[in-house]
């Protein structure tokens, strides 16, 4: 009978365990998009915006925006591209509460539609997707990094160690060429997150790779390209650029490259200029966070802990 209680207590903390770890529910503390991640291409204060004969997968969005009502953009282009709707607008003064001063993007060549959302300008609070970037970026860049890397120039595999929280890591320098590539790897924790926090200077030329292994999807995956980085350069890839790519302080310039995710730039930044050119492809996968387990698996994993403590008590008076 002891026997038997001991393996029934065993097996249903480690249920308890893996509904702990494994079920999905309310966020965790760690990185979401909010309402930035429904947009394949968020857009916000470049001084120059260049979309040419961009190619999208079905259902995705583009929004083009102003954060904290700045001026509208010095250039804006956009020719031959699959896009069929655009959310967003300008004007010095445009928020939310504050349409009056909001003008559209219209008359657009390439776009089928063109409309303005207001709830795209940011007035400093969250739940606008301008904002939430921005908070979404500062988060990434505050969490504590499993390992730091001055440099990453050539292969370089970084392996997940947990599935219950983000696994971050630390670059300063991501400079993939002539075939390097770095791969990420959940392992044994299906489902992990990952969130790079990229300082120094972020380029991928035509036959470098970002490399997805175990179960790893574009989903889980977020480059943050932190203030210090001048110009985010991803250009005429042959492989494809897995993650959400969230970059609101640099330069941004993709060519000739297929994206499975999002890319949402140009938000806390002015002068600067977002160019996407020679046909590149974005098939929107949005970054989905690390969860936090519902109150039926913390209920479990309670039970588990007390047939745990109840099974070491009987052991106690037996002896």
């Amino acid at each position: 009978m002891t026997r038997f209680a001991g393996k029934w207590s065993g097996g249903l903390a480690a249920a308890a365990l893996a509904a702990l770890f494994g079920a999905p529910g309310a966020l965790a503390g760690a990185v979401t998009l909010g309402t930035a991640g429904d947009y394949a291409i968020l857009i916000g204060n470049n001084d120059s915006v260049t979309l040419s004969s961009v190619q999208l997968s079905a259902g995705a969005t583009v929004a083009v925006g102003t954060y904290n009502g700045k001026s509208n953009p010095s250039s804006f282009s956009v020719t031959g591209t699959s896009l069929s709707l655009v959310e967003g607008g300008y004007g010095n003064g445009c928020t939310s509460s504050n349409t009056a001063k909001c003008k559209s993007y219209t008359n657009v060549s390439g776009f089928s539609s063109t409309t303005l959302d207001p709830s795209l300008f940011a007035t400093g609070g969250s739940g606008e997707p301008l904002q939430d970037a921005l908070n979404a970026a500062s988060y990434a860049a505050g969490e504590t990094a499993i390992h730091s890397y001055s440099s990453v120039t050539s292969n370089l595999t970084l392996n997940a160690l947990s599935a219950a929280s983000d696994n971050v890591f630390d670059i300063g320098t991501l400079d993939l060429q002539s075939g390097a590539c770095l791969t990420l790897n959940d392992g044994a924790f299906t489902g992990a997150k990952f969130v790079i926090n990229v300082t120094g200077s972020f380029t991928i030329g035509s036959t470098g790779c970002i490399k997805l292994a175990g179960h790893t999807k574009s989903s889980d995956v977020i480059f943050n390209v932190e203030s210090g980085v001048s110009t985010v350069s991803i250009t005429g890839n042959t492989n494809v650029f897995s993650g959400t790519l969230l970059a609101p302080s640099s330069n941004v310039s993709i060519s000739d490259t297929t994206i499975a995710g999002q890319i949402i730039a140009g938000i806390s930044n002015v002068g600067k200029s977002y160019t996407m050119d020679c046909s590149p492809t974005v098939n929107f996968n949005a970054f989905v966070p690390t969860r936090a387990p519902e109150p039926a698996s913390l209920a479990l994993f309670g039970v588990g802990l007390a047939a745990l403590g109840a099974l070491r008590r009987r052991r106690s008076a037996q002896t």
